[in-house]
């Protein structure tokens, strides 16, 4: 919820579309089906890559890392969650605990970038969660969860395509769930 304001505060558009849903239906729970919430998955399905058949809705950022691991949890059998170190997926229990608060570190600079081109500092991030993967033992692994651009805990941006195409390669080649978590 803090980066929600990126067409202006007090839009126009924004305040109209909130007065037609509060005339139609003001409030009702996550687990009900709204005309809204099937447009909004009918549309997620077009542009989503794969064949995407269902959409979880959920109240937030947080809350979703929170049922997305979960999910990853089930499907998979396995327990273990990664994460980047220094990443931030929300102030939940689980959310907090899976990529530390690093708020605690916040004169500590980051070696991941330092002295290497961009292509060689992602693919060195891939080399180390391999690493991290082979030492936490694959099989226990449920699911990755990576920032697609970490801004609240240290500005950590891959700058090259390869780094997500060999951490997909990496949960492919392990059969690991892979989470994004966008919200930046």
């Amino acid at each position: 919820q803090l980066m929600n304001m990126n067409i202006g505060h007090g839009h126009p558009k924004v305040i109209e579309a909130i007065k037609k849903q509060a005339e139609e239906l003001a409030f009702i729970y996550p687990g009900c089906a709204t005309k809204p919430r099937g447009e909004a998955a009918e549309k997620l399905s077009k542009i989503a890559p794969g064949n995407l058949k269902k959409v979880f809705f959920t109240n937030g950022g947080t809350d979703a890392i929170e049922n997305a691991m979960k999910m990853a949890r089930l499907v998979t059998g396995r327990q273990k969650v990664m994460t980047r170190y220094k990443a931030y997926h929300g102030a939940t229990f689980a959310a907090m605990s899976a990529g530390g608060d690093p708020r605690r570190l916040a004169n500590e600079p980051s070696p991941l970038y330092r002295h290497c081109t961009p292509a060689e500092g992602d693919k060195a991030l891939v080399d180390l969660i391999e690493e991290q993967i082979e030492m936490e033992g694959p099989n226990d692994i449920a699911a990755i969860l990576l920032e697609g651009y970490s801004g609240s805990s240290g500005i950590i941006a891959p700058s090259t395509k390869e780094y997500w195409t060999g951490i997909r390669a990496l949960c492919d080649k392990y059969g690991i769930k892979l989470i994004v978590d966008e919200v930046m």
